[in-house]
């Protein structure tokens, strides 16, 4: 699989950031499925709780996590496994079969404004600077139709001389 080969073959020590959009599970399983481990901002055991502090690098580099973590995951509209209560953003597998207040950004008026809450402002300012740090961007099954995450986009395509952008986008016969 894709995911197997990009871990495989690394021979770099810097872990690999995934950003997503997508609110499925589907990065989370395919990492699970080749046994590579990763942070993603929710530290504990069953229900995890948010701390910014968990995608931080040089903290984790300090805790070895580099090692067994080697993938880093923000999903900056939320997760179906993303919830919400008096104490704050936490993460629950079981979520999906629950009734509270799931953490996700929908399509709609209120996305940009919704998107400068925590923890998707941390996820944003995460995907920014790392974005002025990184050689490479892989885009795919990204449509580029949110403004926000555009704009830093565009402030890295135009700061970051090292970066090469390399996007997969559907069209109507396919891929191109």
């Amino acid at each position: 699989s894709f995911m197997e080969k990009l871990f495989r073959k690394r021979s770099s020590s810097a872990p690999v950031w995934f950003f997503t959009t997508n609110n499925d599970v589907l990065i989370e399983t395919a990492l699970d499925k080749c046994s590579v481990g990763f942070r993603n901002g929710f530290v504990g055991y069953k229900r995890k709780r948010y701390d910014p502090r968990d995608l931080e690098l040089e903290l984790n580099a300090k805790r070895g996590s580099l090692l067994s973590h080697p993938a880093r995951l923000c999903k900056l509209h939320g997760s179906i496994t993303y919830g919400e209560n008096e104490n704050g953003p936490f993460e629950d597998l079981a979520l999906p079969d629950k009734a509270e207040k799931k953490l996700m950004i929908f399509p709609a008026a209120s996305k940009y404004e919704e998107s400068h809450q925590t923890p998707f402002h941390d996820f944003q300012s995460l995907f920014q600077r790392t974005l002025s740090q990184v050689d490479t961007l892989l885009v795919s099954g990204y449509s580029f139709s949110d403004k926000h995450l555009n704009l830093r986009l565009q402030a890295a395509a135009a700061t970051n001389i090292r970066l090469t952008i390399f996007a997969f986008l559907g069209c109507m016969d396919g891929l191109i």
